[in-house]
């Protein structure tokens, strides 16, 4: 899927993507990087089962 970021962020819309772990209960352990900037090939998130 494509998108023009630029023309989204021009028309002032908040370009700000949530991600929702709905069965954290699952893991032992969630973590999140320090980054708050992430591009296409950026780790978001480790999990331990």
């Amino acid at each position: 899927m494509d998108v023009d970021l630029d023309a989204i962020k021009q028309a002032d819309y908040d370009i700000t993507t949530p991600v929702v772990i709905t069965n954290s209960s699952e893991f032992s352990e969630v973590t999140i990087p320090s980054q708050t900037t992430v591009t296409n090939d950026d780790i978001l998130l480790y999990t331990i089962k």
